[in-house]
């Protein structure tokens, strides 16, 4: 049972619990534990603005939830959100390079809020790098379950290696477009190490 806050007052809801925010909206599913949520969103929000870590970010959680087969639809095989990215042998994919560094940035929030999935993790931070960049307020749902079993990782070639540069110069674009203060951020690709970066000034991510 979660409580339903809204402009200041709460209601008991035996479903989901709704907070909201101004324009942010989040659904917290009975699955979720809301406490843990809201204070893993403030240490997450802590560490994008201290690391400047926004582009990685919204990548590990568009590659780990960009796994999703909509012509499949049991789960888990159906990909998606999963926090599957982290598992071998999924991490070590081809379109995945450089996101061990994202999955280490995470960890010590995980460790922190254990009651928090690592799917949950992964999309919160996603969505906190955009608005932290001056972008919109995404909808958020959270009560997603972890996959924990190496064999039900997505197969490779969902997200092909090759776009892994054209993303990151996406991402980059997008993030100029929200008019932030990203002007001294740039992405590296070092295709041969099979490694990427985003720095800031002399911060390396």
């Amino acid at each position: 049972m979660l409580t339903r806050h809204t402009a200041g007052k709460s209601k008991v809801s035996q479903q989901r619990g709704l907070h909201r925010s101004r324009a942010r909206v989040v659904v917290v599913c009975a699955a979720a534990n809301a406490p843990q949520i809201t204070a893993a969103k403030a240490d997450v929000e802590a560490l994008i603005r201290n690391t400047h870590s926004n582009p990685i970010l919204i990548r590990l959680g568009w590659h780990d939830a960009g796994t999703h087969n909509k012509n499949i639809s049991e789960w888990p095989k159906s990909g998606g959100a999963t926090g599957s990215i982290r598992l071998s042998p999924e991490i070590g994919h081809g379109a995945n390079a450089g996101l061990q560094g994202a999955l280490d940035l995470i960890e010590p929030i995980k460790q922190k809020h254990p009651a928090v999935s690592y799917a949950d993790l992964y999309q919160m931070a996603s969505a906190l790098g955009v608005e932290l960049a001056g972008g919109p307020k995404l909808e958020m749902r959270y009560g997603r379950v972890d996959v924990n079993d190496p064999a039900e990782c997505a197969p490779e070639g969902n997200l092909p290696g090759e776009r892994v540069k054209n993303e990151i110069n996406f991402m980059l674009l997008a993030l100029q477009g929200f008019r932030a203060p990203f002007s001294s951020v740039h992405a590296t690709y070092d295709a041969a190490a099979g490694s990427s970066s985003v720095s800031r000034a002399a911060e390396q991510v």
